[in-house]
């Protein structure tokens, strides 16, 4: 499984790179969105996970390019955020996620969803 997180957020990565390392999956950190959504484009994951803290591109435009995308159908996308979202429902609709994580969260509940 190719997974692709986005976030300069260095402790979240960390985390997430510790608890994913027994596993069989394919991981790549990118602090700048810029680069990340280079990579996710060359890639196509099977999972994109966009953390609020990203360098580089606002990581709701970010979203937006990728999760509108007919390449990405069968990509599962997260958003990690640590502000309130306004009406989080139809948000997770228009941005087609899969799970938003509210920080802070334990990494390893996040890792049982993949």
């Amino acid at each position: 499984m190719k997974i692709i997180l986005v976030s300069n957020d260095t402790f979240l990565c960390q985390e997430l790179i510790t608890e994913t390392s027994n596993e069989s999956y394919q991981l790549e950190v990118h602090e700048n969105g810029l680069l990340g959504l280079e990579t996710i484009i060359k890639v196509i994951p099977n999972l994109v996970i966009i953390d609020n803290d990203c360098d580089g591109i606002n990581p709701l435009i970010l979203l937006k390019l990728i999760s509108r995308d007919s390449r990405f159908e069968s990509t599962k996308f997260y958003f990690i955020k640590n502000k309130k979202i306004d009406n989080e429902l139809n948000f997770k609709k228009s941005h087609n996620l899969s799970m938003i994580w509210n920080k802070p969260f334990l990494m390893i509940d996040l890792v049982k969803t993949i």
